[in-house]
């Protein structure tokens, strides 16, 4: 269950972090992890955020842990 305390704005800079430190534009962060450069935009402006699964892949994918992604606080 994921805590409260982490906002939509929170995962989506996490998000945006992450496609920044790879240096992916948009649409490629899209595809690798088989969204619409829609669904990741509307991410990293917290409007949405991904299910849990799509957050493992994507830690999988950027080598990070899931405990990099939510750090306690």
């Amino acid at each position: 269950m994921m805590n409260s305390s982490f906002s939509k704005d929170y995962v989506g800079n996490q998000i945006k972090k992450i496609r920044i430190r790879n240096n992916l534009d948009i649409k490629t962060f899209a595809t690798q992890l088989n969204v619409s450069a829609k669904t990741v935009m509307a991410w990293e402006k917290g409007k949405n955020t991904p299910g849990l699964k799509t957050i493992v892949n994507m830690c999988n994918l950027y080598h990070l842990s899931l405990d990099e992604f939510f750090p306690i606080r």
